[in-house]
């Protein structure tokens, strides 16, 4: 699987001579150094459940404050894991905001793509020269899977310290692809999607810029400001019109707006209900903090894992957390019940 606006990558210490190292990646940048957060998550498993087999002594995540909502929810998922598991979890943030490196540079183009050189990889430069200087002897842990073969081949053929937990349990692409459809904590985005990139890239296509208006109005709303921003910028400059995510000006950030909300929207849903898990309901409740929270969520869901009250959803949740804790506890720790036990008490 492609992928590159997020890494994390277990780092080991104490001195120890072999180090565990297992990187996640979520994009489609030129290093390809880990996997995408489906691919991830299954990995995870694979290496958790066989710590005998795959030995983990840390992990560390490179954050980026580009990244969609829901994979700093995959992230949280996988640190409190490894916290369950005794393991470390560190995060790295690149030196310089995104933000920061707006001012200066303007939005990023297709061609010139400071998001991956300038911001996402002075996060990996940043954990290289911490590895170089304790001088640690590390293996990789990266996602490929089954049948990306030839990908993890020329990888092998450099002699490069790496494993593939899931290509080495047989488990091929379609398989975790399917299985990423079905987890909420992607919020359907593999539904319709098959590569996960930053919320900002330029390379993204028009169903990526319509999972964006419609999941997450605001970003969409900020980048198209940004987007405007270094397209008038850049006309004054060079006296003619120019466009972020195009050589062709007409394409511009106007243009993706518009054939967003009047196409790509429609394409996307229209998928989604094909994908036939998925029939749209608006949903609005409210969350363990008393604050009013509107989601779409699937009609089959309802009653299922989507509740009209407080009590059914902590009943839910605790026949869930019972389950984890039976199958898949680390070390006896179980999982915190704090935020929703108290709502038992009232049946």
């Amino acid at each position: 699987m492609a992928g590159c606006s997020s890494c994390a990558t277990p780092v080991a210490y104490g001195g120890k001579p072999h180090n565990s190292l297992f990187q996640i990646r979520f994009g489609d940048e030129p290093c390809r150094a880990a996997q995408e957060s489906h691919d991830f998550n299954r990995g995870r498993c694979q290496i958790l459940h066989n710590l005998d087999r795959y030995p983990l002594d840390g992990v560390v995540h490179f954050e980026l404050e580009i990244d969609y909502p829901f994979i700093h929810n995959v992230i949280d998922y996988m640190e409190t894991e490894c916290k369950r598991a005794g393991i470390q979890f560190v995060r790295i943030k690149p030196r310089k905001t995104w933000e920061e490196l707006y001012d200066k540079c303007g939005f990023p183009t297709r061609k010139i793509r400071w998001c991956n050189g300038h911001y996402k990889l002075d996060a990996k430069r940043q954990l290289s020269k911490w590895l170089n200087e304790v001088g640690f002897y590390v293996v990789h842990y990266i996602g490929y899977c089954a049948d990306e073969e030839r990908r993890f081949n020329k990888r092998l053929s450099a002699k490069k310290l790496e494993i593939y937990p899931l290509a080495e349990n047989g488990i091929n692409e379609d398989v975790i692809l399917e299985w990423a459809k079905t987890q909420p904590i992607f919020n359907n985005y593999y539904k319709t999607n098959k590569r996960c990139g930053c919320m900002y890239c330029p390379m993204s296509s028009y169903l990526n810029f319509a999972y964006l208006y419609k999941y997450y109005p605001e970003n969409f709303r900020y980048m198209l400001e940004k987007m405007r921003e270094t397209e008038e910028l850049r006309e004054k400059e060079l006296g003619r019109p120019f466009s972020v995510i195009s050589s062709n000006p007409k394409y511009n950030a106007d243009y993706l707006e518009h054939i967003v909300k009047t196409k790509w929207l429609k394409k996307l849903i229209e998928m989604e209900m094909t994908n036939n898990d998925y029939v749209d309901a608006h949903c609005v409740g409210v969350d363990v903090d008393g604050n009013i929270t509107v989601h779409w969520v699937a009609l089959k869901s309802i009653g299922k894992t989507v509740f009209s009250n407080a009590v059914d959803a902590a009943k839910y949740a605790a026949e869930m957390s019972d389950y984890y804790d039976k199958h898949y506890s680390f070390g006896g720790k179980q999982i915190k019940r704090t935020q929703w036990e108290h709502f038992l008490e009232k049946d």
